[in-house]
């Protein structure tokens, strides 16, 4: 195969990845979780206009539910560009990561199909409660991931990019530094792996989960609830009954904050009962006003594209310079 023959197969395989980002069924940002969020958020819009005004006409609706403050702000762009460059040109980031704890998926892969050569079923009862497991373990994973990429100072450094953002649109859900992406994989697919083991310990191998499009059916039904919002400048509290148990898009927006007050917050993704577990859970309250990002001075060094991906290395490798080890300790010392 010629060097212009494996450049068109590289460029066609990101070019599809991308594409399934918007196509595959079981992607947050596919046509059904879209529209969803889009329906809801519509409706929710148009409630507060008409509530502020006799009658909403079909620009001002528009322009509430799309607003150029946002979707024309440098930082949606940015956005855009992350998707292009970490799910196009770097689209196996991921599989890297997962293949570092390959031992422990292939054991689960190879258990799985040796029960099924051997003819094994599972009972419909066993299938649910099965997939109700492995929602609950995809939530605990990505919620722990999110939580020590905010309490590792050298993963917090990766982590800023998605932090920085000024405005949330729901592609902002993918603006993430490369080496966040084999961080966040290596540590979700552990935690995963070791669960499932423990359920084949304890029960035996089960017989498959529930999937709709190759995604959980637990996350898949979640993101139709308006998953996409969690990332909007729509505000969406569940109310002070269902925000003690569900994560709304109030709670993630406040976890966005630049607010002293809503630092390390809400990293949960369904339930919050992880996040009281965490001690993280801060509840949203109506009319709560904050700005997103993180300091000013760090923001304004994050303001391009080629900083949000060259900064954060310089400033992870700071970490370990002796220096600022060394900084470090006296602080420690006096304190």
């Amino acid at each position: 195969m010629s060097l212009l023959d494996r450049v068109s197969h590289y460029a066609a395989d990101a070019a599809g990845h991308v594409a399934a980002l918007f196509t595959s069924p079981g992607s947050f940002l596919s046509p059904a979780p879209l529209a969803m969020a889009l329906v809801l958020g519509g409706l929710i819009v148009f409630g507060r206009l008409r509530r502020s005004r006799k009658s909403v006409t079909l620009r001002a609706f528009l322009g509430a539910l799309f607003p150029a403050r946002v979707w024309r702000n440098k930082s949606a762009r940015h956005d855009f560009a992350i998707i292009v460059i970490n799910n196009g040109l770097l689209f196996f980031l991921p599989a890297i990561g997962a293949l570092i704890v390959f031992p422990l998926t292939d054991q689960i892969t190879a258990l799985t199909e040796r029960h099924r050569e051997a003819g094994g079923a599972s009972s419909v009862p066993t299938i649910l409660a099965f997939s109700l497991f492995v929602g609950l373990v995809w939530d605990f994973a990505n919620t722990f991931s999110h939580y020590l990429k905010h309490k590792i100072p050298f993963l917090w450094e990766f982590h800023k990019v998605h932090h920085c953002a000024p405005v949330l649109t729901p592609l902002t859900a993918l603006r993430r530094h490369p080496v966040e992406v084999l961080a966040g994989a290596m540590i979700s697919t552990t935690v995963s792996a070791v669960a499932i083991l423990a359920w084949i310990a304890l029960f035996g191998v089960p017989g498959g989960s529930m999937e709709i499009g190759g995604a959980i059916a637990l996350v898949y039904f979640w993101r139709l609830l308006g998953y996409n919002l969690r990332h909007s400048h729509v505000w969406i509290s569940y109310g002070p009954f269902w925000n003690r148990y569900l994560i709304s898009p109030a709670h993630h927006q406040l976890h966005h904050s630049r607010d002293p007050r809503h630092h390390d917050c809400n990293f949960g993704h369904i339930f919050t009962f992880w996040d009281r577990m965490f001690g993280t859970h801060y509840t949203p309250v109506e009319g709560e006003a904050f700005e997103l990002g993180i300091e000013r001075e760090e923001n304004e060094k994050l303001a391009t594209l080629r900083a949000l991906y060259l900064r954060p290395i310089a400033q992870a490798a700071l970490r370990f310079a002796p220096d600022r080890a060394k900084d470090a300790n006296g602080a420690a010392a006096a304190e």
